[in-house]
C-alpha cells in the first residue's frame, strides 16, 4: 500500500502535457512566427528579410514553447523526453535512416516538385544560394541547427507527448499529421508525414527527443552540404521527361524501398530498446520502484489496441471535440495555402 501510494504521489506532482496543448502548439507555431515578423520585416532589406525568414519562426517556436510550457507547469525535461543518455548503436541506426530517407525520397520529391510546377503551384520554400563556406557555416546554424531544436521540441515535444494518453499509434498519426499541415507544402506531404510519424515513434520508443533532434539536424545539413557542392560544381537540377515510364516508376520505387528498409532500421531499434530494458531490469531488480517503471512501459504496448479503440468508441468529450476541431481546422489552413500556392 505505501509503494502505491508512493507512486499515485509521484504520477499527481509530475504534470504533463494534454491533446489540448498539442492542437495549441499547432496554432502557435502558425501564428506567432508572423507576430514576431511584422515590425522587424517592415525595417529590414531583402537579403535580411531573407536570413529573418528561417531565424524568426524558430525564435517564435521556441518562446511560445517556453510560454505554454510554463503555464502548464510541466517539467520540461521530463514531459519533453530531453534524455542525453543515448545507446551509441540507436544513434548510428538514426543516421543511416537520415541518410535513407534523403536519398531515398529525394527523387520522388523532385517528380511531385515538377508535375505540380506543371499544374500552376508555386511552392512557399524559397531555392537556397549558399555561394561560399562561411554561408553554408551560417545556414548549418539557422536552417539545420534552430530547427532541430526548437521544431522538435514543439513537435516531438509537446504535439507528440501531448497525444500520449491516447496510444502511441494516435500520437505518431496526429503529430505527423499536424507536422506535415505546419510546413504547408504540397509535394513534400507525404515525406512530411512519413518522416513525422517516424520520428514520433523513435521518441515514444526510446524515451530520448536528442534522437530526432540529431536527425533533424543530419537532413537539414546533408540537404545543404549537397546544395554548396552542386552549386559549387556548377551542378544544376534537369528537368525531369514526364513521357519517359521509368523516370516517374524509379522514383516510386526509390520511395518504396527507403520505406521498407526504414521500418526495417525501427525495428532493429525496438530490439536494441528491448535489450537495452532487459539489461535495466536485470541492474535493478532489487529496486522496486524501477521495476514498477519497467513494467509500466511493458505494459503500455499492451494497452494500445485498447486507447485506439477507445478513442473513437469513448462518449464525445470537450477535450475530444478540441482535437479533432483543432486537425480539420489545420487541414483546412493546409487546403488555403495549397490554393494560395496555384494562385500566386
Amino acid at each position: 500500500m505505501d509503494k502505491d501510494n508512493k507512486q499515485n504521489k509521484i504520477e499527481k506532482k509530475e504534470k504533463k502535457y494534454s491533446p489540448i496543448d498539442s492542437v495549441l502548439m499547432f496554432f502557435l507555431v502558425l501564428i506567432v512566427p508572423y507576430v514576431f515578423a511584422l515590425p522587424i520585416y517592415s525595417m529590414a532589406d531583402e537579403q535580411t528579410k531573407m536570413v529573418l525568414g528561417y531565424i524568426i519562426p524558430q525564435v517564435a517556436i521556441i518562446v511560445s514553447f517556453i510560454l505554454l510550457s510554463v503555464y502548464r507547469k510541466v517539467n520540461i525535461k521530463k514531459a519533453n523526453q530531453i534524455n542525453f543518455k543515448l545507446n551509441i548503436w540507436i544513434v548510428l541506426v538514426v543516421l543511416i535512416i537520415g541518410v535513407i530517407s534523403i536519398f531515398g525520397f529525394s527523387p520522388l520529391i523532385s517528380l511531385f516538385d515538377q508535375i505540380v510546377a506543371s499544374w500552376g503551384y508555386k511552392s512557399p520554400t524559397s531555392e537556397l544560394n549558399i555561394p561560399t563556406v562561411w554561408s553554408l557555416l551560417a545556414k548549418m546554424i539557422y536552417i539545420a541547427l534552430l530547427p532541430a531544436i526548437c521544431e522538435e521540441l514543439a513537435v516531438r515535444g509537446i504535439m507528440t507527448n501531448g497525444f500520449k494518453k491516447y496510444g502511441n499509434v494516435i500520437a505518431c498519426t496526429f503529430s505527423a499529421l499536424l507536422f506535415a499541415f505546419m510546413h504547408q507544402n504540397l509535394q513534400q506531404f507525404i515525406y512530411q508525414f512519413f518522416m513525422g510519424y517516424m520520428m514520433a515513434y523513435i521518441v515514444l520508443k526510446t524515451g530520448s527527443i536528442v534522437y530526432t533532434m540529431i536527425l533533424h539536424f543530419f537532413n537539414n545539413a546533408t540537404v545543404l552540404l549537397t546544395t554548396y557542392i552542386n552549386q559549387k560544381n556548377g551542378i544544376a537540377e534537369t528537368p525531369i521527361d514526364l513521357s519517359n515510364f521509368w523516370n516517374i516508376f524509379l522514383p516510386i520505387l526509390f520511395a518504396i524501398l527507403a520505406v521498407g528498409a526504414i521500418i526495417g532500421l525501427l525495428v532493429l531499434i525496438n530490439i536494441l530498446i528491448k535489450k537495452q530494458k532487459a539489461k535495466k531490469q536485470s541492474e535493478c531488480a532489487s529496486n522496486d520502484e524501477n521495476v514498477i517503471v519497467f513494467d509500466e512501459q511493458k505494459n503500455q504496448n499492451l494497452q494500445q489496441s485498447e486507447q485506439l479503440e477507445k478513442f473513437f468508441k469513448k462518449p464525445m468529450s470537450l477535450e475530444k471535440l478540441v482535437v479533432i476541431v483543432g486537425i480539420i481546422s489545420a487541414f483546412l489552413i493546409w487546403v488555403l495555402a495549397i490554393v494560395q500556392g496555384f494562385l500566386i
